[in-house]
């Protein structure tokens, strides 16, 4: 019974050392105070501290200690802070030996401490604002001298800036003058976690005469650009306020303004010295610019000559474009200051998908009524090229017609201008060159 007793007594220390893990670790005493400890790490140069040398074992269940940091060391219930400056891969010989467990990791974030000189605004933030706003806040309110400990590396407050400053449960607003050199001695130190900036955006109210030219934009339209909206309309007096150092309304232009969600038309005949005291004041965010686009419409006599772009450019050529094809009326609508139709000059029309060749003989005075009214940018202008101003500069030739390659694809007798054009006209699209037999010769892209 004896020597299985032993047996199993042998094989469990085995089994214990075979799970030991021993490690050896380079520290520094810091102090049996934490306070201190803390203020040594970080306030000193721990390098320079003496250092000692410790063994820990373990059963296989431990957590390895990080350099770097600092542990509380429970030693024969004697706590002291160590800092961990080195570990080593195996033990140290002839030192002493300790439980992983005796040491407990103390998370701690080192602060550093700012003061400032700053100015007591109140608890109001209206009071604050208003200050901050529109008068002088590193003289306003009464001093204030602050210590601030903050996280190490964190951005300190800013200076010529408003905070929201919780002392000890009172709301304060306090202005930040100045960083300054030194501590208060004679102050208490508060955590910046007290401190929440307020990023005040300053307005100005300005003033306006303006129009109210109702609710429908195309009314308030036709007044911007048939009428006087100046005069137009009912009076409204507005005071507006905006962020400062934004643009202004701008007189001359038309505004939607979102008045507590009517809509309404604005016209602003100008910018007001001083403001109405018996009006409320509305933001400008509640006013958006309506960018009107002013058009005239303009009426002309025209000749439609069909859909071809050649027999088009014939008759212009050849013919008198002014009576030939069928008569259309034409309303062209356009913005207003831009460059009408040119009378005797053939534009492409594109009527609502139908490609037309339209010559327009001369500008009409007033509109048509029965007509429908297009936009000048249904037109584009064919500046066509005539070859002969007139027939007799024409003589008979026969016209010898080559491909690319030099293949005679064609040859006949042309008498006038027409026929070549005509001729031309019937080639598929391709390049050829084109002889006579009076020994001219010229090339021609058709497409």
């Amino acid at each position: 019974m004896k020597k299985t007793f032993l047996l199993f007594s042998l094989l469990f220390s085995l089994l214990s050392f075979a799970h030991r893990i021993d490690l050896g670790y380079e520290i520094v005493y810091l102090s049996s105070s934490y306070s201190s400890a803390k203020n040594t790490l970080c306030n000193q140069n721990l390098s320079v501290l003496p250092k000692s040398r410790i063994n820990l074992i373990s059963d296989g269940n431990h957590e390895e200690l990080v350099v770097g940091k600092m542990y509380l060391f429970n030693n024969d219930d004697n706590p002291t802070y160590i800092y961990i400056s080195r570990k080593n891969s195996t033990s140290f010989t002839d030192r002493d030996s300790y439980l992983f467990s005796s040491f407990n990791l103390q998370n701690f974030v080192c602060e550093d401490t700012y003061s400032y000189d700053a100015r007591n605004l109140g608890t109001s933030f209206s009071t604050a604002r208003n200050i901050y706003c529109n008068q002088n806040p590193s003289i306003a309110g009464s001093r204030m001298d602050l210590n601030v400990s903050q996280p190490r590396g964190g951005s300190q407050l800013v200076a010529g800036k408003i905070y929201r400053f919780d002392d000890e449960g009172t709301i304060k607003y306090v202005y930040i003058v100045r960083l300054r050199a030194g501590e208060f001695s004679d102050r208490d130190t508060f955590s910046k976690s007290d401190f929440s900036i307020q990023n005040f955006i300053c307005e100005d109210t300005y003033s306006y005469d303006t129009r109210n030219l109702g609710t429908s934009f195309s009314t308030a339209r036709n007044i911007y650009c048939n009428q006087n909206p100046s005069t137009a309309g009912s009076r409204m007096d507005l005071n507006v306020s905006q962020p400062r150092g934004s643009s202004r309304l701008v007189a001359g232009k038309i505004y939607q303004f979102n008045d507590e969600g009517t809509i309404k038309y604005v016209y602003i005949v100008r910018l007001r010295t001083g403001e109405f005291s018996d009006r409320d004041t509305f933001s400008k965010s509640d006013f958006s610019i309506q960018n009107i686009i002013c058009e005239d419409t303009y009426s002309y006599d025209a000749r439609n000559l069909g859909t071809s772009f050649f027999t088009a450019q014939n008759i212009y050529c050849n013919q008198n474009p002014s009576i030939a094809g069928s008569r259309m009326d034409l309303n062209v609508s356009q913005s207003r200051g831009s460059s009408r139709l040119v009378a005797g000059k053939i534009y492409r029309f594109n009527d609502e998908g139908t490609i037309k060749y339209v010559y327009i003989v001369r500008l009409r005075v007033g509109e048509f009524s029965d007509r429908d009214t297009f936009s000048k940018s249904d037109f584009t202008v064919q500046n066509f090229i005539c070859e002969y101003d007139d027939f007799l500069d024409f003589s008979v030739k026969r016209l010898s017609i080559y491909s690319q390659k030099g293949v005679k694809l064609k040859e006949e007798t042309v008498r006038n201008p027409l026929e070549e054009k005509q001729l031309i006209e019937s080639l598929p699209t391709g390049f050829y060159i084109l002889n006579d037999d009076k020994g001219n010769s010229r090339k021609l892209s058709k497409q």
